[in-house]
């Protein structure tokens, strides 16, 4: 009896070891987050595209910023933000703004469709920004740059 209970009291053992020594489950992968943006806010907003949206290789926007007059020393940016390499942000041309607070832009997604179709199906982050800076079209910036009013951040997908 006394046998029995030594080699039951071994078992436990051996199995709560081999417990402990088993591999932890793979976590799933991580699913990708947006860029962080800083908080301020968003008092500009992009009307057009909409979040979700398919856009072209060379794409128009359109939007509000109802606060601003044109003229107060700001500038309006698109920011566009390639997900599949990580960013890092680039800068599109000045936006046009308009006496009522409306605003439209071009922007960039990915590259020429004709030398690289590869980028069709491509996820984009983009963000419109009124900064006092005075931005260059192309440049590219791995944190966003500082800004008095900002946009919320949209996800749109290359077509």
């Amino acid at each position: 009896m006394r046998k029995t209970r030594v080699i039951g009291a071994l078992l436990v053992i051996v199995l709560l070891l081999l417990g402990a020594c088993a591999p932890e489950p793979t976590p799933p992968p991580p699913t990708p987050t947006p860029p962080m943006v800083p908080p301020g806010p968003s008092t500009i907003t992009i009307l057009f595209p909409q979040e979700k949206s398919e856009v072209s290789w060379h794409h128009p926007l359109e939007g509000v910023l109802p606060e601003v007059i044109p003229g107060y020393g700001l500038n309006l940016y698109v920011l566009v933000y390639p997900v599949e390499s990580n960013g890092p942000w680039w800068v599109q041309e000045p936006a046009k703004l308009h006496l009522d607070g409306s605003w439209e832009a071009y922007a960039y997604f990915g590259r020429d469709p004709l030398k690289y179709p590869q980028d069709v199906g491509d996820i984009f982050y983009v963000i419109a920004i009124a900064t006092t800076l005075r931005l260059e079209p192309g440049q590219q910036w791995h944190l966003l740059p500082d800004f008095e009013y900002k946009s919320d951040l949209i996800q749109v997908m290359r077509e």
